[in-house]
Order: C-alpha cells, then sequence, then structure tokens
C-alpha cells in the first residue's frame, strides 16, 4: 500500500484509467468485428486482424503512456528521493541525462495480427466441433479476440511500470492491483505480496553518479515476469521503503493461509477458488 494517501489515489485512479482502456478496446474490436467479419469466410478474418492489430496497437501506446504518467506522479507523491528512470512514452518525462531510459515494449503488428486472427479462428473451429450454432460460435470467436486485445493492450502499460520499478535504484519491487472482484488466479498471486527485483551483475557499459556524486557502475536488476491472461484488468503499484501491503493483498494471503493448510499445487489452488467463490 502506498506510503501516502495521495498515492493510494493515484494507483486507483490509474487501476480506473486501465480498465476505461479496456472499454475501448472492446467497443474498437466490437465495432471491427461487425463491420468486417462474416462467420461462413475465414478469408474476412484476415483484413480483421490486421485492421484490429492496428488499433490494440494504439491503446498498448495509450496504456504505457497512462503508466508513465502515473509512476512520475506516484513517485512524487511518495516522496522518493532522486528523479527515476527516465520515462519515454508520450508526453510523461522526467528524469536526467545519466537516468536509465525506459521505453514502451513494442509488440510487432504482424505477430499481433497473427495472434489475434489465431484466437478468433480456433474459438469458432471449436465450438463448430462442439455442435455449437454459427451464430454462438462467432460470438465465443469475438469474445476470445477481445481476451487476446485486453490483454496485450493492458500489458504496455504493466510493462512499463515493471521496467521502470527494475530500473529505479529506490523501488524495491511491486504489488499486484487487482480489479475489485478478481478471479482466483489474480487473487493468488496478489496473495504472493511484494514480488522483489533481482540485483544481477554491474551495467558495464554505463556510468551513472552515486550518491556522494561519484561516478559508478549501475547495477542491473530484473523482475520475474508478469503472469497475466486473457482479460485481465490488473495493474502494478511501485514498492519503496517503508510501503505496505496493500490491504486486499493482505486480505487474500489470510484467505490462502486459512484455506490451503495443509496442502498444495493443484489442491491448494482448488481450496482456494472454491472459498474466494463462496463454496468453502
Amino acid at each position: 500500500m502506498a506510503r501516502s494517501p495521495a498515492g493510494t489515489i493515484l494507483t486507483e485512479t490509474h487501476r480506473k484509467r486501465q480498465e476505461s482502456l479496456t472499454a475501448l478496446v472492446l467497443r474498437d474490436l466490437l465495432g471491427l468485428w461487425e463491420r468486417i467479419v462474416r462467420p461462413d469466410d475465414f478469408a474476412t478474418f484476415e483484413a480483421f486482424a490486421e485492421a484490429a492489430a492496428v488499433l490494440v496497437g494504439v491503446r498498448r501506446a495509450e496504456s504505457a503512456e497512462l503508466a508513465a504518467q502515473y509512476y512520475a506522479q506516484f513517485r512524487e507523491a511518495e516522496g522518493v528521493p532522486g528523479t527515476g528512470p527516465l520515462m519515454l512514452a508520450g508526453a510523461a518525462t522526467l528524469g536526467d541525462d545519466e537516468a536509465t531510459p525506459v521505453v514502451p515494449q513494442q509488440y510487432p503488428q504482424n505477430e499481433l495480427s497473427g495472434l489475434l486472427r489465431g484466437a478468433a479462428l480456433q474459438a469458432m473451429v471449436q465450438s463448430r466441433r462442439a455442435g455449437e450454432s454459427l451464430d454462438t460460435a462467432s460470438q465465443r470467436a469475438l469474445v476470445a479476440v477481445q481476451g487476446s486485445a485486453v490483454r496485450v493492450a493492458l500489458d504496455g502499460g504493466r510493462d512499463l511500470l515493471r521496467d521502470a520499478i527494475a530500473a529505479d535504484a529506490e523501488a524495491i519491487g511491486y504489488v499486484r492491483v487487482p480489479d475489485a472482484d478478481p478471479c482466483s488466479f489474480c487473487a493468488m498471486l496478489a496473495a504472493n505480496g511484494l514480488i522483489k527485483k533481482e540485483i544481477t551483475e554491474l551495467d558495464r557499459s554505463r556510468w551513472v553518479r552515486g550518491p556522494t556524486g561519484r561516478r559508478m557502475r549501475p547495477r542491473v536488476t530484473r523482475l520475474p515476469k508478469i503472469q497475466v491472461h486473457d482479460h485481465d484488468q490488473c495493474t502494478l503499484e511501485p514498492f519503496f521503503e517503508g510501503s505496505q501491503l496493500p490491504p486486499g493483498a493482505e486480505r487474500y494471503r489470510q484467505l490462502w493461509d486459512e484455506v490451503t493448510e495443509r496442502q498444495s499445487g493443484r489442491n491448494a489452488r482448488i481450496a482456494f477458488r472454491r472459498a474466494l467463490e463462496g463454496r468453502a
């Protein structure tokens, strides 16, 4: 949890902005689907996927820009010393000439169109093989595409936050911020609490100015890959010295410990899911 009330508000505002971006992705894809796709003509899926990839790429960049703005504002609200990493996403820029640059991760458009086309066709074929109508199969295909698109678009912000935290000398790691009604997978990951960054070797290609003004080699840091699924709207909150775990993470941690005693692996996950859904 943020150290300041302003930081808490910024985190919630950022989460809601990413949710609003999700709504735009869903709207965009529905409009394209209705204009382009004919369920009985797989050739139209190709045209749809190419157009959809452009739109999702735009939303991915917007997600990264929102994340850059949030990180700069959150860092300031928390009173974290130093200027932090150099954020290069849209209009949000902070840092100095020696700061570590953090840029949005690009998703090649041809790979993105292939991902969306594959999601649609797989759902369509599976539905038809199950004996469902063409209209039902088409709806399932659209939902599958939207799920993949939301994940890729919001990964723009999640990846940028992760890279910024890894590059920020003051950041310890991050905590997962799920939505108000998370699935058991996201709640379980939130229950894991703080994800710490790992410090590896020195970056021998660069020099930075240390706290005493002396030039020094920065250390290379990394964070574990963020685990997300289709339709996932979780985001991240940076964790600095003095930060605390959010109340939601503490609540899920307590529930996990309570219902998974003497259980592990798949059985533990099933018990947690059932408790979260009120079936235990």
